[in-house]
């Protein structure tokens, strides 16, 4: 197969496939539809991302394909020297800014590589002074020659930093630079070439300008799709270590609640058993006794045994892992209750949902709640005499209230009551991470609500 290429554009010869030509200006159009569909496809990335370096990616493709398109229009006209029309020189440098701006926040130079910044802030003071000289130039109509002489000047100054600071960058590890640098290389060469064939009557130098911004502009997009593929790959790598620590934590939460459990039984047969034994034999020893103050003293120790007994089983049962459960917290509530207010004739109303969802408190969070309802109905049974009381507990969603409620004489809850034991139960809710609410008053008696979020991980 034989290619020739001749002004009018290519020729494909072959003697069984006839004949095939493309135009330069077919080939143009060619280009513009690729370029045109990237600044699409980077400007759709701004959109979803809101990254600044896509904006500016997407303005430089659309920047320099409108410099190449009003290019191509002159270069047949007699009077056509390189760098003479001023608009095409205002969108090519403004390309070229907005690439200088794009390289700086891809490669992050500031921070990797703060020599190449200070080249390319060279770079953009050198192109705006430039810019600024030509615009002086033009205005003054001076000679084209001098205009198109210093235009080349400065583009082969700008290339020649530009093939200096591609190397430096190499040095920065990152995923997208080999895809920068070679995209990059095509782009400078590209101008280059461009710059030294000028117009032939086989080329034009902006097909070779379009074609090395297309090849860079390929290489830049094929280093997103990798980027992008890495960080989905960096994602789901993340999630299974969360995975991983999530499991690794349920694993040392049940170690941790069997040796709850252990304690808590050992506590119970063991420490429970003795407790029980001291008490009994204070009892069955005080009658044998003649001595009034030893029998005080050992009635004492009979007393003392069941005060620890009972704090004991209000230890094992918050540590008791099986304690957590909506319906095994509801008993322990309705066991204090029934135990505070057996020998009262006050009344009580207690609901209690059946239920072993879990409520997720810790141990320690079990003891305050079970404190709480303690010394609130202490207070209604001392304080309040109250003729009804109501304890419900109730769950809606992930949200769990209790509610205290007597028909007594109620007080002013704005004031600090002595021996009510409000800022105690103010403390423990809030040690809790509940939220506490009281109302209070002569005519609708007292209300307490504890309420806090179920978190099924603690």
């Amino acid at each position: 197969m034989l290619i020739t290429v001749y002004s009018g554009g290519f020729k494909n010869k072959d003697e069984g496939m006839g004949q095939l030509s493309i135009t330069v200006s077919e080939l143009h159009l060619f280009m513009d539809g690729m370029l045109l569909m990237m600044f699409l496809y980077m400007l759709l990335l701004f959109v979803q991302q809101r990254k600044k370096i896509y904006s500016l990616y997407a303005l430089y493709i659309l920047c320099i394909t409108i410099a190449c398109r009003l290019n191509e229009a002159s270069y047949h006209l007699p009077s056509y020297k390189p760098g003479t029309n001023y608009i095409v020189l205002l969108f090519e440098s403004l390309a070229f800014l907005l690439y200088m701006r794009f390289v700086i926040l891809l490669m992050n130079l500031p921070r990797f590589d703060p020599i190449s910044l200070k080249f390319l802030r060279a770079m953009e003071l050198f192109l705006i002074g430039a810019v600024a000289l030509d615009t002086l130039l033009w205005a003054s109509k001076a000679d084209a020659n001098i205009r198109s002489t210093f235009y080349s000047i400065s583009r082969f100054i700008l290339a020649a930093i530009g093939l200096y600071v591609i190397p430096r960058i190499l040095r920065i590890r990152n995923v997208v630079t080999p895809y920068f640098i070679i995209g990059s290389f095509f782009f400078i060469l590209g101008c280059i070439v461009a710059l030294v064939m000028g117009v032939t009557p086989y080329m034009t130098p902006s097909v070779w300008i379009q074609g090395g911004v297309v090849l860079e502009v390929l290489f830049f997009t094929s280093g997103i799709g990798y980027t992008n593929y890495r960080t989905e790959q960096e994602k789901i790598a993340v999630q299974a270590q969360l995975i991983e620590q999530l499991q690794e934590n349920e694993r040392k939460q049940s170690r941790l609640n069997g040796i709850r459990d252990e304690i808590a039984r050992d506590l119970h047969d063991e420490i429970g058993s003795h407790l029980s034994s001291i008490n009994i034999l204070s009892q069955t020893i005080v009658p044998l006794v003649h001595d009034e103050r030893v029998q005080q003293r050992l009635s004492r120790i009979g007393d003392s045994a069941r005060q620890v007994m009972d704090s004991m089983r209000e230890i094992v049962w918050s540590l008791n892992s099986s304690s957590d459960s909506l319906l095994n917290i509801g008993l322990r509530i309705q066991e204090t209750a029934y135990s505070l207010f057996a020998d009262s004739s006050t009344r009580l109303f207690i609901q209690i949902p059946e239920s072993s969802q879990p409520l997720g408190l810790s141990e320690r969070q079990r003891r305050e709640l079970h404190l709480i309802v303690k010394e609130a109905l202490t207070n209604v049974l001392r304080h309040a005499r109250a003729d009804q009381v109501w304890v419900n507990l109730d769950v809606d969603v992930n949200d769990v209230t209790l509610h205290i409620k007597d028909d007594g004489i109620g007080f002013d809850s704005m004031l600090e009551v002595s021996g009510l034991g409000m800022k105690n139960i103010r403390e423990r809710a809030s040690q809790m991470g509940a939220t506490y609410n009281l109302t209070s008053s002569p005519e609708s008696g007292t209300l307490l609500q504890i309420s806090w979020r179920v978190v099924t991980n603690h």
